[in-house]
């Protein structure tokens, strides 16, 4: 990776100078291979009828020893006993490569064959020599005879080894010329792969620096046409391209910053006059709210705690139990509003809420509980009941002739805590409760809290991931409502 990253940072002309001895280095090896290749099939081609050479020889020196020993014993002169071992010599020579060795083949077999019957018949030839020396006339005719159809039978084997070498040499040699011409075309074809190599190496190599000064020109001419929210250039070398390339993107960098700077003066600039006239509005708004008499929540239940505190001065204990219930009641609204509770304090809210309206309305509404004490401490959304009870009230019993009555349950079904509030009003039909169960919006009644059934259920569906946790059940007309929650119990 460092030398890849070390050509990058060469200078173009180094780059240029570096790609031609590349090339011209490939070309010279693959040139030099070829050579050694051609040179070396050549060199087995002369070898393949090597061995017929040698062969020829041995006949040749084979003969000279014939002759050298015919001449000694004719004329028993010092040149012809000195032609004989000079002959003999070569012949030894020439035995030197010959197989001793029994082999499963026919033409080293010959050899051996060849090579014990030379020995032999050197043998006889030298004990013809001897005996020419000893006198012994007969001795030595006898040898020469013996020696001249022994040099006989030798040359017809060697004939004949011969004539089956030259077949086998010239399968060998068609063998090699093919090879040479298989050569010959790989060295070709290589030469040409080569050739491809070195003009896709200078085509790579002149992109890498062409592709650079493209983008270059191509960002230059988006500079000069006014756009100068353009991306800058890659640089990925430090050679001539590369410089001019991180000088390009600086000053692109450079210019983007001034015109944001001009931007965010002028945005400023806006910004502070938009905020004057923010100002004067909001003094005309602060000068309106502080003439305008509502009241806030904490400062409510402040004064009831106040009015509670006078009314059990003066012995006025209903109108102090009246005010505490109403403060609990506020006081649960502004804590709670925005986080989970309990069960048991969402029920202590609806009892202050029936306590509220009974007296409100002289004790119009029969209020009773059927509570499983083991789920009081259960964590739920708060606001969840006194809305739905709020609910029966205003649309379920309070426009009734006979007494109003609602009940609330607690209890487990199943893998549910279910919570079941029930009237017996003026009940509702089916399309009712779509409306309601399809959070549509329903007008609420002037003496709402302002939290219908609609936020509940959103409520309830956000705090338990999940769908269908209400249900809504009536008979029909005056035959009552019955509204339940199936809250999953938690671990």
């Amino acid at each position: 990776m460092q030398r890849i990253r070390f050509f990058h940072d060469l200078s173009i002309q180094v780059k240029l100078i570096l790609a031609f001895m590349l090339t011209s280095a490939i070309i010279i090896f693959v040139n030099v291979v070829m050579y050694y290749n051609i040179n070396l099939s050549v060199a087995k081609v002369n070898e393949v009828y090597e061995s017929n050479l040698n062969l020829n020889h041995f006949t040749v020196s084979l003969g000279k020893v014939g002759v050298s020993v015919k001449d000694y014993l004719e004329t028993k002169s010092s040149q012809s006993i000195d032609n004989y071992y000079r002959s003999v010599q070569e012949v030894e020579s020439a035995m030197e490569g010959m197989n001793t060795r029994i082999i499963d083949s026919e033409a080293l077999l010959m050899q051996k064959n060849i090579y014990h019957l030379t020995n032999h018949y050197l043998q006889i030839a030298q004990d013809a020599i001897q005996a020419k020396r000893g006198r012994n006339i007969e001795k030595y005719r006898t040898d020469y005879k013996e020696a001249k159809s022994e040099a006989s039978v030798i040359n017809t084997m060697v004939y004949s080894l011969n004539n089956e070498l030259f077949k086998t040499n010239s399968k060998n040699y068609e063998a090699l010329m093919k090879t040479l011409k298989y050569l010959e075309t790989i060295c070709v074809t290589l030469l040409i792969v080569v050739v491809i190599a070195n003009f896709l190496l200078i085509y790579l190599l002149t992109k890498r620096i062409t592709t650079p000064l493209i983008r270059l020109a191509k960002s230059a001419n988006e500079i000069g046409a006014g756009n100068f929210n353009i991306p800058f250039i890659d640089v990925t070398s430090l050679d001539e391209v590369g410089i001019v390339s991180k000088a390009f993107n600086q000053m692109i960098l450079s210019i983007q910053q001034y015109i944001q700077k001009v931007r965010e003066g002028i945005e400023k600039e806006n910004a502070h006059k938009e905020k004057e006239l923010m100002m004067e509005s909001h003094l005309k708004d602060a000068r309106l709210k502080y003439l305008q008499a509502q009241i806030n929540p904490h400062f409510l239940f402040n004064t009831l705690n106040a009015g509670a505190q006078l009314a059990m001065m003066e012995g006025a204990d209903q109108t102090c139990t009246f005010i505490e219930n109403m403060a609990d009641f506020f006081r649960y609204n502004i804590k709670k509003i925005n986080e989970d509770t309990t069960l048991e304090e969402e029920l202590t809210l609806v009892d202050h809420y029936i306590y509220i309206l009974n007296v409100r309305f002289s004790g119009e509404i029969h209020y009773d509980k059927r509570i499983d004490q083991q789920f009081l401490k259960v964590r739920v959304p708060s606001m969840i009941l006194q809305p739905i009870v709020e609910n029966a009230v205003n649309h379920g019993i309070r426009n009734i002739e006979r007494s109003g009555k609602i009940v609330v349950s607690v209890f487990q079904k199943e893998m549910h805590l279910c919570i079941s509030v029930k009237d017996n009003g003026v009940g509702m039909n089916q399309e009712q409760i779509d409306t309601i169960l399809q959070m549509e919006e329903v007008k609420a009644k002037s003496d709402s809290n302002g939290i219908g059934m609609n936020n509940v259920i959103k409520r309830l569906n956000m705090y338990f991931h999940g769908e269908n946790l209400i249900e809504i059940k009536s008979e029909g007309e005056d035959q009552g409502t019955e509204v339940i929650l199936y809250l999953p119990i938690l671990e």
